[in-house]
């Protein structure tokens, strides 16, 4: 949690107490991403921890509804597009106009939120996708989010949503992110699945049931 805080103080210093014409405008947009995004990184760490205490002790409760899984999904990337990395690409992507969810919309939301937080640490270039496809013949929503990142060993693949796990100790988290998720969508009865290559990126995806709204003509 003090790596991401010192970053945000420290900036927010240097910024409150010099000048402004001592910073030309590419470094204070510098700065000011710096500080955005390591204060999403902490805010991410907070809700971790909250979250995680609200699910072991059994305090959280599911609320169902129906939602546009497309306007979430837009929703999600709107809230991440002024942190993405130099050198990365966010992209959203809905296959079909009208796929409805009716489950618990805050905390899907929070799950795509955070896969997509999480794409955004292992990705240093190309693309991040977020995203929604259906399943036509078995009526399942796909909640995605595609990076190429550095990816996960296939045989570490089974302990990316254990407790306090981590693949690389110098990206910043407590290793609960994943865990949550897990637990947060076995309780919403959503299914997760990840695939994963070394080298080419990991695409994590969230299966949800829901339904097509047809279009009138």
């Amino acid at each position: 949690i003090r790596t991401p805080l010192n970053a945000v103080v420290g900036f927010s210093d240097v910024m409150v107490n010099m000048p402004v014409d001592s910073f030309t405008p590419e470094e204070l947009a510098e700065y000011t991403k710096i500080i955005k995004t390591n204060n999403a990184n902490l805010t991410a760490m907070i809700e971790d921890i909250l979250m995680f205490s609200r699910i072991e002790s059994g305090r959280i409760k599911y609320v169902k509804e129906e939602f546009d899984a497309t306007d979430l999904v837009r929703e999600v990337a709107a809230e991440w597009e002024d942190i993405v990395p130099d050198g990365v690409t966010l992209q959203t992507l809905a296959v079909y106009d009208g796929i409805t969810i009716n489950n618990d919309r805050m905390r899907v939301k929070y799950i795509i939120s955070q896969l997509l937080g999480n794409a955004m640490k292992f990705t240093k270039k190309g693309t991040i996708v977020v995203g929604v496809t259906y399943q036509l013949n078995s009526d399942v929503a796909e909640f995605f989010v595609l990076d190429t990142g550095c990816g996960i060993p296939k045989e570490k693949q089974d302990l990316a949503f254990g407790l306090f796990w981590k693949d690389n100790g110098f990206i910043p988290g407590l290793g609960l992110g994943l865990h949550v998720v897990k637990k947060m969508a076995e309780g919403m009865d959503l299914r997760i699945k990840l695939e994963s290559k070394v080298g080419f990126g990991s695409r994590f995806s969230v299966f949800a049931d829901g339904f097509l709204k047809k279009t009138e003509e």
